[in-house]
């Protein structure tokens, strides 16, 4: 499943990932240590490049699992991890979505999401869910703006060195 994505005059594709894009995804994750550096207190790992391919919440298997990188041209500047019917059905919960730093804050965080909203909906999905470290506060801040909701949090999870505590966020969608 491909999607276009037109965002401030620049094309984007949105496309299915699957272990033959291990490298790049590598790639991006390193990139992005300021991301991983947030949450675990270190930079990006090869383990958490298996985990983005890997981990599955409870009662998952990997065919409730969708992973979309998102290519400027031929570079993988996104990737988006979905998992359907979890921790119910008709409820999708968002993984990971996690752009290059130099894509973030021009609104192309809004456009995927968009796509991603789509998607459920052609799925007839009823909400989506995301969580959210607390020290993550641009993400806490962005999650909100775009309409999703403070449900619960979490008690404090072990994350690399560093223990979080999750803000679990729903996001309801139109009537299916």
């Amino acid at each position: 499943m491909n999607k276009t994505i037109r965002q401030n005059d620049s094309l984007y594709l949105m496309k299915e990932l699957s272990i033959d894009n291990i490298k790049q995804v590598s790639e991006l994750f390193n990139h992005c240590n300021d991301y991983f550096f947030l949450v675990g207190n270190q930079n990006a790992t090869q383990k958490d490049v298996n985990e983005f391919f890997e981990d599955l919440p409870p009662g998952k298997n990997m065919d409730d699992k969708y992973l979309f990188g998102v290519y400027y041209k031929e570079t993988l500047i996104g990737v988006i991890d979905l998992v359907h019917d979890y921790p119910e059905k008709g409820e999708w919960i968002i993984g990971l979505m996690l752009l290059h730093p130099s894509e973030r804050g021009k609104g192309l965080g809004k456009a995927i999401h968009d796509v991603i909203v789509d998607i459920a909906n052609e799925n007839k999905v009823k909400k989506l869910r995301i969580g959210v470290v607390k020290q993550n506060k641009k993400a806490l801040e962005y999650w909100k703006h775009i309409g999703y909701k403070e449900i619960k949090r979490t008690q404090p999870i072990k994350y690399g060195s560093r223990e979080c505590i999750v803000i679990v966020m729903n996001y309801m969608l139109d009537k299916n």
